[in-house]
């Protein structure tokens, strides 16, 4: 299928010009987190910390991948991205430490058996992170992103699948362990942690679900 301007590059354009408005979004929230959580455990807030540099190497490699494509003059050419893969090995980096963190409230919050769920959420997450920083250190060199997608198709599938399934199980398994609560403490402050839930985290599955989708019924997209 013939590549074109509006479903490449534009479609790759459009989703940075987004990731670039999210990581502002993501300034405003560590500011608040700190003004508003002093007294926080010190592993929280290193956790942030570590999670906003990341994102903000993630901002800057998209911001080069910007550049790069006013450069370009075909799309159909050989095209390469080294700045997507850069974002691509910090971005499954920032997947990995996001999805460990909720598997271990898991883990520690959910009875016996079903705690370990948590444990199976952080063996598939790392898993994961190893096959994105594999994906990763092929993007960075390929010469062709276009072969590059026909070439590892399979993975990018099972990795975009293995994600979207952790964000899945991680938040029903939260919505789950704070429904049965409401037999035990009050119903209000439940229902506010559950939808405090649904913001945090069934948003984010099936944003990753659509990624899935969007990756399998439109290939010819750079809309990664």
């Amino acid at each position: 299928m013939e590549l074109n301007v509006h479903n490449t590059f534009g479609a790759l354009q459009i989703g940075i010009s987004f990731a670039i408005l999210l990581f502002g979004v993501l300034c405003v929230q560590t500011f608040h987190y700190y003004f508003a959580f002093p007294d926080d455990r010190p592993s929280f807030h290193t956790l942030v910390a570590i999670v906003w540099l990341l994102d903000l190497g993630h901002t800057i490699a998209i911001t080069y991948e910007i550049y790069t494509i006013t450069t370009l003059c075909s799309p159909g050419g050989t095209v390469a991205f080294p700045g997507l893969g850069a974002a691509l090995l910090i971005g499954g980096i920032i997947t990995t430490l996001v999805q460990i963190f909720f598997a271990r409230r898991l883990w520690k919050l959910l009875p016996q058996p079903y705690n370990y769920i948590g444990i199976i959420c952080v063996i598939l997450a790392l898993t994961r992170c190893g096959g994105s920083t594999f994906l990763a250190s092929r993007a960075i060199t390929t010469k062709d992103i276009s072969l590059f997608r026909l070439e590892w198709d399979w993975l990018i599938t099972a990795l975009l699948s293995v994600g979207a399934g952790l964000d899945v199980a991680i938040a029903a398994a939260m919505i789950y362990f704070l429904l049965q609560q409401r037999e035990n403490v009050m119903h209000r402050l439940i229902d506010r942690l559950v939808a405090y839930t649904i913001r945090t985290g069934l948003f984010t599955s099936i944003a990753a679900v659509v990624v899935v989708i969007s990756f399998k019924v439109m290939p010819e997209n750079y809309d990664l």
